[in-house]
Protein backbone atom coordinates (compact mmCIF):
# COMPACT_ATOMS: atom_id res chain seq x y z
CA UNK A 1 0.00 0.00 0.00
CA UNK A 2 2.70 2.45 0.77
CA UNK A 3 4.99 1.65 -2.30
CA UNK A 4 1.89 2.17 -4.53
CA UNK A 5 1.30 5.48 -2.99
CA UNK A 6 4.64 7.00 -2.67
CA UNK A 7 5.17 6.09 -6.62
CA UNK A 8 2.16 7.32 -7.27
CA UNK A 9 2.66 10.92 -6.07
CA UNK A 10 6.53 11.17 -6.94
CA UNK A 11 5.72 10.23 -10.36
CA UNK A 12 3.15 13.18 -10.28
CA UNK A 13 5.51 15.66 -7.93
CA UNK A 14 7.95 15.19 -11.23
CA UNK A 15 6.11 15.78 -13.71
CA UNK A 16 4.70 19.04 -12.13
CA UNK A 17 8.19 20.15 -11.46
CA UNK A 18 9.12 19.29 -15.28
CA UNK A 19 5.88 20.97 -16.87
CA UNK A 20 6.91 24.11 -14.33
CA UNK A 21 10.53 24.49 -16.26
CA UNK A 22 9.01 24.01 -19.44
CA UNK A 23 5.92 26.41 -19.08
CA UNK A 24 8.30 28.99 -17.54
CA UNK A 25 9.79 30.07 -20.97
CA UNK A 26 6.12 31.00 -22.57
CA UNK A 27 5.09 33.13 -19.68
CA UNK A 28 6.61 36.37 -21.51
CA UNK A 29 4.48 38.81 -19.79
CA UNK A 30 2.08 39.10 -16.99
CA UNK A 31 -0.95 38.54 -18.95
CA UNK A 32 0.47 35.40 -19.78
CA UNK A 33 1.88 34.69 -16.30
CA UNK A 34 -1.50 35.26 -14.47
CA UNK A 35 -4.32 34.83 -17.30
CA UNK A 36 -2.54 32.17 -19.56
CA UNK A 37 -2.90 35.81 -22.71
CA UNK A 38 -6.53 35.51 -21.54
CA UNK A 39 -6.87 32.16 -24.08
CA UNK A 40 -8.07 29.58 -21.56
CA UNK A 41 -10.57 27.21 -23.07
CA UNK A 42 -13.64 25.10 -21.95
CA UNK A 43 -11.41 21.90 -20.92
CA UNK A 44 -8.41 23.93 -19.15
CA UNK A 45 -11.80 25.70 -17.25
CA UNK A 46 -13.76 22.87 -16.61
CA UNK A 47 -10.23 21.01 -15.27
CA UNK A 48 -9.51 24.32 -13.10
CA UNK A 49 -12.49 24.67 -11.26
CA UNK A 50 -12.68 20.81 -11.06
CA UNK A 51 -9.54 20.04 -9.32
CA UNK A 52 -9.28 23.22 -7.32
CA UNK A 53 -13.04 23.20 -5.75
CA UNK A 54 -12.10 19.14 -4.89
CA UNK A 55 -9.91 20.04 -1.82
CA UNK A 56 -9.61 17.67 0.72
CA UNK A 57 -10.38 20.87 3.83
CA UNK A 58 -13.35 22.04 1.91
CA UNK A 59 -14.39 19.53 0.00
CA UNK A 60 -13.41 15.47 0.65
CA UNK A 61 -13.00 15.63 4.42
CA UNK A 62 -16.10 18.25 4.91
CA UNK A 63 -18.51 16.43 2.82
CA UNK A 64 -17.39 12.70 4.14
CA UNK A 65 -17.57 14.54 8.04
CA UNK A 66 -21.18 15.79 7.35
CA UNK A 67 -22.20 12.15 6.30
CA UNK A 68 -20.59 10.73 9.02
CA UNK A 69 -22.45 12.91 11.34
CA UNK A 70 -25.70 13.94 9.47
CA UNK A 71 -25.88 11.08 7.25
CA UNK A 72 -28.51 11.72 3.95
CA UNK A 73 -28.98 15.21 5.08
CA UNK A 74 -25.85 15.93 5.15
CA UNK A 75 -25.37 14.64 1.61
CA UNK A 76 -28.69 16.34 0.95
CA UNK A 77 -27.65 19.79 1.94
CA UNK A 78 -24.44 19.89 0.86
CA UNK A 79 -25.66 18.98 -2.91
CA UNK A 80 -28.41 22.13 -2.58
CA UNK A 81 -24.79 23.93 -1.72
CA UNK A 82 -23.63 23.00 -4.85
CA UNK A 83 -26.64 23.37 -6.97
CA UNK A 84 -26.73 27.41 -5.54
CA UNK A 85 -22.74 27.38 -6.70
CA UNK A 86 -24.28 27.68 -10.39
CA UNK A 87 -27.34 29.46 -9.87
CA UNK A 88 -25.38 32.76 -7.94
CA UNK A 89 -22.69 32.54 -11.05
CA UNK A 90 -25.69 32.20 -13.91
CA UNK A 91 -27.74 35.18 -12.19
CA UNK A 92 -24.48 37.32 -11.85
CA UNK A 93 -22.97 36.32 -14.62
CA UNK A 94 -24.17 38.78 -17.29
CA UNK A 95 -23.28 41.89 -14.95
CA UNK A 96 -19.70 40.58 -14.74
CA UNK A 97 -19.60 39.92 -18.62
CA UNK A 98 -18.29 43.13 -19.77
CA UNK A 99 -15.81 43.16 -16.99
CA UNK A 100 -14.03 39.26 -18.10
CA UNK A 101 -14.11 39.72 -21.64
CA UNK A 102 -12.37 43.25 -21.43
CA UNK A 103 -8.68 42.27 -22.33
CA UNK A 104 -7.51 45.53 -20.69
CA UNK A 105 -8.66 44.49 -17.51
CA UNK A 106 -6.72 42.17 -14.59
CA UNK A 107 -8.75 39.83 -13.94
CA UNK A 108 -9.06 40.28 -10.04
CA UNK A 109 -12.51 40.59 -8.36
CA UNK A 110 -10.99 43.56 -6.41
CA UNK A 111 -10.36 45.75 -9.50
CA UNK A 112 -13.27 44.83 -10.29
CA UNK A 113 -15.00 46.56 -7.37
CA UNK A 114 -12.67 49.31 -7.56
CA UNK A 115 -14.10 50.23 -11.06
CA UNK A 116 -18.11 49.42 -10.21
CA UNK A 117 -18.11 51.47 -7.22
CA UNK A 118 -15.60 54.57 -8.33
CA UNK A 119 -16.66 57.85 -9.10
CA UNK A 120 -13.42 58.66 -11.39
CA UNK A 121 -10.27 58.30 -11.93
CA UNK A 122 -9.11 60.26 -8.19
CA UNK A 123 -11.48 58.59 -6.67
CA UNK A 124 -9.25 57.76 -3.66
CA UNK A 125 -11.86 55.01 -1.82
CA UNK A 126 -11.92 53.25 -4.84
CA UNK A 127 -8.30 52.48 -4.06
CA UNK A 128 -8.50 51.67 -1.00
CA UNK A 129 -11.70 49.51 -1.58
CA UNK A 130 -9.30 47.52 -4.38
CA UNK A 131 -6.34 47.69 -1.31
CA UNK A 132 -9.07 46.13 1.20
CA UNK A 133 -10.79 43.18 -1.16
CA UNK A 134 -7.16 41.86 -1.53
CA UNK A 135 -6.70 42.11 1.78
CA UNK A 136 -9.60 40.11 2.36
CA UNK A 137 -8.85 37.69 -0.45
CA UNK A 138 -4.83 36.89 1.10
CA UNK A 139 -6.15 36.59 4.39
CA UNK A 140 -8.98 34.11 3.32
CA UNK A 141 -6.72 32.09 1.14
CA UNK A 142 -3.46 31.85 3.50
CA UNK A 143 -5.72 30.09 6.09
CA UNK A 144 -7.19 28.04 3.59
CA UNK A 145 -3.90 27.56 1.96
CA UNK A 146 -2.81 26.47 5.63
CA UNK A 147 -5.54 24.46 6.47
CA UNK A 148 -5.72 22.25 2.93
CA UNK A 149 -1.81 21.51 2.94
CA UNK A 150 -2.37 20.35 7.14
CA UNK A 151 -4.74 17.84 6.31
CA UNK A 152 -3.27 16.55 3.08
CA UNK A 153 0.25 16.13 5.25
CA UNK A 154 -1.84 15.12 8.09
CA UNK A 155 -3.38 11.92 5.99
CA UNK A 156 0.59 11.04 5.05
CA UNK A 157 1.70 11.52 8.05
CA UNK A 158 -0.48 9.10 9.57
CA UNK A 159 0.10 6.19 6.36
CA UNK A 160 3.33 6.29 6.31
CA UNK A 161 4.22 6.88 10.28
CA UNK A 162 6.60 10.04 9.49
CA UNK A 163 6.98 13.21 11.07
CA UNK A 164 4.20 15.83 9.72
CA UNK A 165 6.58 19.22 10.11
CA UNK A 166 8.72 17.73 7.08
CA UNK A 167 6.02 16.37 4.73
CA UNK A 168 4.19 20.25 5.18
CA UNK A 169 7.54 21.26 4.36
CA UNK A 170 7.92 18.80 1.09
CA UNK A 171 4.27 20.15 -0.28
CA UNK A 172 4.35 23.34 0.32
CA UNK A 173 7.59 23.86 -1.42
CA UNK A 174 6.68 21.65 -4.29
CA UNK A 175 3.71 23.57 -4.62
CA UNK A 176 5.70 26.88 -4.81
CA UNK A 177 8.51 25.47 -7.14
CA UNK A 178 5.97 24.56 -10.21
CA UNK A 179 3.81 27.56 -9.46
CA UNK A 180 6.07 29.99 -9.35
CA UNK A 181 8.48 28.36 -12.89
CA UNK A 182 5.57 27.91 -15.02
CA UNK A 183 2.47 29.96 -13.45
CA UNK A 184 -1.27 29.51 -14.08
CA UNK A 185 -0.01 27.81 -17.12
CA UNK A 186 0.87 24.77 -15.15
CA UNK A 187 -1.40 25.36 -12.64
CA UNK A 188 -4.09 24.43 -15.45
CA UNK A 189 -2.02 21.96 -16.45
CA UNK A 190 -1.38 20.24 -13.52
CA UNK A 191 -5.04 20.96 -12.08
CA UNK A 192 -5.85 18.72 -15.58
CA UNK A 193 -3.71 16.28 -14.14
CA UNK A 194 -5.04 16.37 -10.57
CA UNK A 195 -8.81 15.96 -11.92
CA UNK A 196 -7.81 12.74 -13.65
CA UNK A 197 -6.40 11.07 -10.14
CA UNK A 198 -9.22 12.81 -8.79
CA UNK A 199 -11.78 10.80 -10.66
CA UNK A 200 -9.63 7.78 -10.18
CA UNK A 201 -9.62 7.86 -6.76
CA UNK A 202 -13.84 8.67 -6.01
CA UNK A 203 -14.01 5.42 -8.66
CA UNK A 204 -11.49 3.21 -6.46
CA UNK A 205 -13.47 5.23 -3.27
CA UNK A 206 -16.85 3.46 -4.06
CA UNK A 207 -15.54 -0.12 -4.61
CA UNK A 208 -13.93 0.51 -1.53
CA UNK A 209 -16.90 1.35 0.09
CA UNK A 210 -18.73 -1.34 -1.46
CA UNK A 211 -16.68 -4.14 -0.32
CA UNK A 212 -16.18 -2.71 3.44
CA UNK A 213 -20.04 -3.64 3.29
CA UNK A 214 -20.01 -7.12 1.86
CA UNK A 215 -16.65 -8.60 3.00
CA UNK A 216 -15.88 -8.16 6.28
CA UNK A 217 -18.46 -9.16 8.03
CA UNK A 218 -19.18 -6.28 9.89
CA UNK A 219 -23.09 -5.28 11.35
CA UNK A 220 -24.33 -2.58 10.36
CA UNK A 221 -24.67 0.28 12.18
CA UNK A 222 -28.09 2.69 12.42
CA UNK A 223 -28.58 4.78 9.38
CA UNK A 224 -28.88 8.37 9.53
CA UNK A 225 -32.52 9.48 7.04
CA UNK A 226 -33.23 12.95 8.68
CA UNK A 227 -32.30 16.45 6.78
CA UNK A 228 -32.55 17.78 9.68
CA UNK A 229 -28.83 19.07 10.22
CA UNK A 230 -29.65 21.98 12.47
CA UNK A 231 -30.82 25.45 11.35
CA UNK A 232 -27.04 27.10 11.39
CA UNK A 233 -25.83 24.45 9.61
CA UNK A 234 -28.08 25.33 6.85
CA UNK A 235 -27.93 28.66 6.89
CA UNK A 236 -23.77 28.28 6.48
CA UNK A 237 -23.93 25.99 3.67
CA UNK A 238 -26.54 28.33 1.72
CA UNK A 239 -24.80 31.09 1.98
CA UNK A 240 -21.72 29.88 1.16
CA UNK A 241 -22.86 28.47 -1.68
CA UNK A 242 -24.47 30.88 -3.17
CA UNK A 243 -21.99 33.66 -2.65
CA UNK A 244 -19.00 31.82 -3.10
CA UNK A 245 -18.41 32.07 -6.86
CA UNK A 246 -19.64 35.92 -6.68
CA UNK A 247 -16.29 36.30 -4.55
CA UNK A 248 -14.06 33.86 -5.06
CA UNK A 249 -11.00 35.10 -6.75
CA UNK A 250 -10.02 32.20 -8.14
CA UNK A 251 -13.17 31.98 -10.13
CA UNK A 252 -12.44 35.53 -11.37
CA UNK A 253 -8.97 35.03 -12.55
CA UNK A 254 -10.10 31.86 -14.70
CA UNK A 255 -13.44 33.31 -16.27
CA UNK A 256 -11.22 36.20 -17.12
CA UNK A 257 -8.40 33.89 -18.39
CA UNK A 258 -11.09 32.45 -20.92
CA UNK A 259 -12.02 36.46 -21.57
CA UNK A 260 -15.54 34.82 -22.73
CA UNK A 261 -18.78 34.11 -20.98
CA UNK A 262 -19.69 31.34 -23.14
CA UNK A 263 -16.64 29.22 -22.23
CA UNK A 264 -17.63 29.88 -18.77
CA UNK A 265 -20.88 28.94 -18.65
CA UNK A 266 -20.25 25.52 -20.62
CA UNK A 267 -17.43 25.21 -18.38
CA UNK A 268 -19.35 26.02 -15.24
CA UNK A 269 -22.06 23.66 -16.10
CA UNK A 270 -20.03 20.44 -17.05
CA UNK A 271 -18.54 21.28 -13.42
CA UNK A 272 -21.73 21.28 -11.36
CA UNK A 273 -23.01 18.27 -12.72
CA UNK A 274 -19.58 16.71 -11.61
CA UNK A 275 -19.10 17.80 -8.76
CA UNK A 276 -22.79 16.70 -7.28
CA UNK A 277 -21.67 13.46 -7.89
CA UNK A 278 -18.32 13.81 -6.45
CA UNK A 279 -20.51 15.36 -3.58
CA UNK A 280 -22.55 12.01 -3.20
CA UNK A 281 -20.20 9.55 -3.48
CA UNK A 282 -17.56 11.04 -0.74
CA UNK A 283 -20.60 11.80 1.79
CA UNK A 284 -21.30 8.18 1.21
CA UNK A 285 -18.21 7.37 2.49
CA UNK A 286 -18.99 9.05 5.36
CA UNK A 287 -21.66 7.15 5.98
CA UNK A 288 -19.84 3.85 4.96
CA UNK A 289 -17.48 5.08 7.78
CA UNK A 290 -19.88 4.77 10.42
CA UNK A 291 -21.46 2.16 9.82
CA UNK A 292 -18.68 -0.03 8.74
CA UNK A 293 -15.12 1.37 9.18
CA UNK A 294 -15.79 1.87 12.70
CA UNK A 295 -17.25 -1.42 13.52
CA UNK A 296 -14.13 -2.36 13.12
CA UNK A 297 -12.21 -0.21 15.62
CA UNK A 298 -11.87 -0.50 19.32
CA UNK A 299 -12.87 2.93 21.35
CA UNK A 300 -9.21 3.50 21.85
CA UNK A 301 -8.57 3.37 18.22
CA UNK A 302 -11.33 6.03 17.01
CA UNK A 303 -9.29 8.30 15.35
CA UNK A 304 -11.68 11.37 13.83
CA UNK A 305 -14.63 10.92 16.07
CA UNK A 306 -16.56 12.08 12.22
CA UNK A 307 -13.63 15.51 11.92
CA UNK A 308 -12.06 13.23 9.44
CA UNK A 309 -13.01 9.78 8.49
CA UNK A 310 -10.76 8.92 6.17
CA UNK A 311 -8.22 8.48 9.37
CA UNK A 312 -10.66 5.45 10.17
CA UNK A 313 -9.95 3.91 6.77
CA UNK A 314 -6.04 4.68 7.14
CA UNK A 315 -6.22 2.73 10.80
CA UNK A 316 -7.71 -0.25 10.11
CA UNK A 317 -5.76 -0.45 6.46
CA UNK A 318 -3.60 -3.43 7.67
CA UNK A 319 -6.33 -5.22 8.01
CA UNK A 320 -8.00 -4.81 4.59
CA UNK A 321 -7.35 -7.32 1.69
CA UNK A 322 -4.59 -6.90 -0.73
CA UNK A 323 -6.79 -5.46 -3.30
CA UNK A 324 -8.64 -3.31 -0.87
CA UNK A 325 -5.05 -1.48 0.21
CA UNK A 326 -4.31 -0.92 -3.28
CA UNK A 327 -7.26 1.22 -3.09
CA UNK A 328 -7.05 3.06 0.17
CA UNK A 329 -3.45 4.00 -1.11
CA UNK A 330 -5.36 5.07 -4.31
CA UNK A 331 -7.71 6.66 -2.39
CA UNK A 332 -5.15 8.20 -0.33
CA UNK A 333 -2.91 9.32 -2.85
CA UNK A 334 -6.14 11.48 -4.39
CA UNK A 335 -6.79 13.23 -0.90
CA UNK A 336 -3.11 14.83 -0.85
CA UNK A 337 -4.03 15.85 -4.71
CA UNK A 338 -7.08 17.60 -3.55
CA UNK A 339 -5.28 19.04 -0.97
CA UNK A 340 -2.27 20.26 -3.56
CA UNK A 341 -4.64 21.02 -6.42
CA UNK A 342 -6.73 23.39 -4.33
CA UNK A 343 -3.91 25.34 -2.59
CA UNK A 344 -1.25 26.23 -5.61
CA UNK A 345 -4.24 27.60 -7.15
CA UNK A 346 -4.84 29.68 -4.22
CA UNK A 347 -1.23 30.27 -3.94
CA UNK A 348 -1.28 31.78 -7.32
CA UNK A 349 -4.24 33.75 -6.73
CA UNK A 350 -2.80 35.49 -3.64
CA UNK A 351 0.23 36.17 -6.34
CA UNK A 352 -1.85 37.68 -8.76
CA UNK A 353 -3.91 40.17 -6.18
CA UNK A 354 -0.67 41.01 -4.61
CA UNK A 355 1.04 41.89 -7.79
CA UNK A 356 -2.06 43.44 -9.94
CA UNK A 357 -4.05 45.50 -7.38
CA UNK A 358 -1.42 46.04 -4.91
CA UNK A 359 1.92 46.68 -6.51
CA UNK A 360 0.02 48.07 -9.97
CA UNK A 361 -3.53 49.29 -8.79
CA UNK A 362 -1.72 51.10 -5.59
CA UNK A 363 1.66 51.97 -6.90
CA UNK A 364 0.77 52.93 -10.59
CA UNK A 365 -2.82 52.89 -11.03
CA UNK A 366 -3.50 50.77 -13.69
CA UNK A 367 -4.13 47.38 -14.81
CA UNK A 368 -1.91 44.51 -16.35
CA UNK A 369 -1.71 45.92 -19.96
CA UNK A 370 -0.82 49.11 -18.92
CA UNK A 371 3.49 47.95 -18.67
CA UNK A 372 5.85 48.23 -21.25
CA UNK A 373 7.89 44.88 -21.71
CA UNK A 374 10.66 45.82 -20.26
CA UNK A 375 8.56 46.79 -16.98
CA UNK A 376 6.70 43.57 -17.82
CA UNK A 377 9.97 41.42 -17.43
CA UNK A 378 10.64 43.01 -14.33
CA UNK A 379 7.00 42.59 -13.06
CA UNK A 380 7.34 38.95 -14.12
CA UNK A 381 10.48 38.20 -11.89
CA UNK A 382 8.56 39.68 -8.89
CA UNK A 383 5.30 38.20 -9.24
CA UNK A 384 7.92 34.89 -9.22
CA UNK A 385 9.38 35.82 -6.01
CA UNK A 386 5.95 37.16 -4.49
CA UNK A 387 4.61 33.29 -5.10
CA UNK A 388 7.69 31.79 -3.26
CA UNK A 389 7.30 34.70 -0.38
CA UNK A 390 3.25 33.64 -0.18
CA UNK A 391 4.84 30.44 0.75
CA UNK A 392 7.20 31.29 3.28
CA UNK A 393 3.64 33.40 4.84
CA UNK A 394 1.75 29.82 4.73
CA UNK A 395 4.35 27.93 6.50
CA UNK A 396 4.54 30.80 9.08
CA UNK A 397 0.57 30.97 9.51
CA UNK A 398 0.50 27.15 9.46
CA UNK A 399 2.79 26.93 12.71
CA UNK A 400 0.97 29.85 14.56
CA UNK A 401 -2.18 28.00 14.27
CA UNK A 402 -1.21 24.81 14.51
CA UNK A 403 0.60 26.05 18.39
CA UNK A 404 -2.79 27.05 19.07
CA UNK A 405 -4.65 23.34 18.07
CA UNK A 406 -6.67 24.92 15.42
CA UNK A 407 -6.70 21.68 12.97
CA UNK A 408 -8.62 19.46 15.60
CA UNK A 409 -12.12 19.65 14.13
CA UNK A 410 -11.40 20.62 10.15
CA UNK A 411 -15.28 20.89 9.56
CA UNK A 412 -15.51 23.98 11.65
CA UNK A 413 -12.00 25.41 10.64
CA UNK A 414 -13.73 25.42 7.18
CA UNK A 415 -16.09 28.04 8.18
CA UNK A 416 -13.31 30.11 9.88
CA UNK A 417 -10.61 29.51 6.71
CA UNK A 418 -12.83 30.54 4.06
CA UNK A 419 -15.35 33.15 5.86
CA UNK A 420 -12.92 36.25 5.50
CA UNK A 421 -13.93 36.22 1.56
CA UNK A 422 -17.56 36.99 2.32
CA UNK A 423 -16.55 40.07 3.52
CA UNK A 424 -16.89 40.84 -0.11
CA UNK A 425 -20.24 39.42 -0.49
CA UNK A 426 -22.39 42.62 0.36
CA UNK A 427 -20.92 45.04 -2.41
CA UNK A 428 -20.44 42.58 -5.15
CA UNK A 429 -23.74 41.42 -4.79
CA UNK A 430 -25.52 45.04 -4.45
CA UNK A 431 -23.06 46.48 -7.66
CA UNK A 432 -25.87 44.17 -9.90
CA UNK A 433 -27.91 47.44 -9.39
CA UNK A 434 -25.45 50.23 -10.20
CA UNK A 435 -28.38 52.77 -10.41
CA UNK A 436 -28.68 52.80 -6.43
CA UNK A 437 -25.41 54.79 -6.59
CA UNK A 438 -23.60 53.42 -3.51
CA UNK A 439 -20.11 55.10 -3.27
CA UNK A 440 -16.47 53.67 -3.26
CA UNK A 441 -16.40 54.75 0.46
CA UNK A 442 -19.51 52.62 1.79
CA UNK A 443 -18.44 49.81 0.01
CA UNK A 444 -14.56 50.27 1.04
CA UNK A 445 -16.24 50.22 5.35
CA UNK A 446 -18.35 47.20 4.29
CA UNK A 447 -15.19 45.13 3.31
CA UNK A 448 -13.34 46.60 6.04
CA UNK A 449 -16.33 45.74 9.09
CA UNK A 450 -16.54 42.19 6.97
CA UNK A 451 -12.97 41.46 7.57
CA UNK A 452 -12.79 41.95 11.16
CA UNK A 453 -16.01 40.08 11.89
CA UNK A 454 -15.34 36.79 10.52
CA UNK A 455 -11.93 37.02 11.94
CA UNK A 456 -13.11 37.46 15.73
CA UNK A 457 -16.39 35.99 15.46
CA UNK A 458 -14.44 32.72 13.96
CA UNK A 459 -11.67 32.67 15.72
CA UNK A 460 -13.28 34.39 18.91
CA UNK A 461 -15.69 30.84 18.98
CA UNK A 462 -12.99 28.49 18.46
CA UNK A 463 -10.58 30.07 21.28
CA UNK A 464 -14.22 29.88 23.53
CA UNK A 465 -14.78 26.38 22.53
CA UNK A 466 -10.90 25.18 23.38
CA UNK A 467 -11.49 26.76 27.07
CA UNK A 468 -15.12 25.26 27.45
CA UNK A 469 -17.18 27.99 26.63
CA UNK A 470 -20.30 26.71 24.86
CA UNK A 471 -22.80 29.98 24.44
CA UNK A 472 -22.47 33.51 23.21
CA UNK A 473 -25.95 35.05 24.32
CA UNK A 474 -28.17 32.81 22.38
CA UNK A 475 -26.22 31.08 20.05
CA UNK A 476 -24.74 27.71 20.32
CA UNK A 477 -20.84 28.54 19.69
CA UNK A 478 -20.57 24.98 18.35
CA UNK A 479 -22.96 25.58 15.58
CA UNK A 480 -22.32 28.88 15.04
CA UNK A 481 -19.52 28.54 13.89
CA UNK A 482 -20.88 27.64 10.33
CA UNK A 483 -22.45 31.34 10.92
CA UNK A 484 -19.21 32.81 10.25
CA UNK A 485 -19.51 33.78 6.67
CA UNK A 486 -23.06 34.64 7.26
CA UNK A 487 -21.96 36.95 9.95
CA UNK A 488 -19.33 38.43 7.40
CA UNK A 489 -21.97 38.90 5.00
CA UNK A 490 -24.39 40.81 7.39
CA UNK A 491 -22.14 42.77 8.43
CA UNK A 492 -20.83 43.63 5.34
CA UNK A 493 -24.43 44.60 4.33
CA UNK A 494 -25.45 46.94 7.38
CA UNK A 495 -22.22 49.16 7.12
CA UNK A 496 -22.60 49.85 3.16
CA UNK A 497 -26.51 50.46 3.84
CA UNK A 498 -25.63 52.57 6.57
CA UNK A 499 -23.02 54.90 5.34
CA UNK A 500 -24.94 54.96 1.68
CA UNK A 501 -28.92 55.18 1.41
CA UNK A 502 -29.87 53.36 -2.18
CA UNK A 503 -30.02 56.82 -4.45
CA UNK A 504 -31.54 55.85 -7.79
CA UNK A 505 -31.30 57.48 -11.07
CA UNK A 506 -26.96 57.55 -10.58
CA UNK A 507 -24.99 56.54 -13.69
CA UNK A 508 -23.38 53.01 -14.19
CA UNK A 509 -19.80 53.54 -13.11
CA UNK A 510 -18.95 49.92 -13.44
CA UNK A 511 -16.31 51.21 -16.53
Amino acid sequence: MLSVATIAFAVMATLFILDGFYSAGKNRTLVDFFLRGGKLRTLGFFSNILSTNLSVGNFLIFVAGWGFTFGIGGIFWFSVNLALNAIGFYYYLPRFKAYIEDPSTSGTVHEYLALAYSSGPDDRYAHRLRFAASLATVTCLLLAMAFEIQLGAALASALLGLPLIPIFFAFISLMAIYTAAGGFRTVVWTDAVQSAALILGAVGMLVLCRHLQTEYGITRGAAHNSLDIGIYNIIGILVVGSGWFLVGMDNWQRTSASRSARVSVLGFSIYTAVIILFGVAFGWFGIVDRQFVTALLSPSQLSSAGFNPFLDLFSVAGRLSPTDQKLAALLLVTLIVAALSTADTFLFVCAHSLVSDVLLGLGKRGSLHILTPRESTTYLALARSVVVALAVFVTLTWTVLAINDAWKDPVSFFFIAYSAQFALLAPVALSKWPHWGFSARAAFWSVVVGIAVSLSWGFGSLAALQHGYTRFLFIDLAGGLSLTPVFAGLAGLVVLLAVDRPIRGSVDKSR
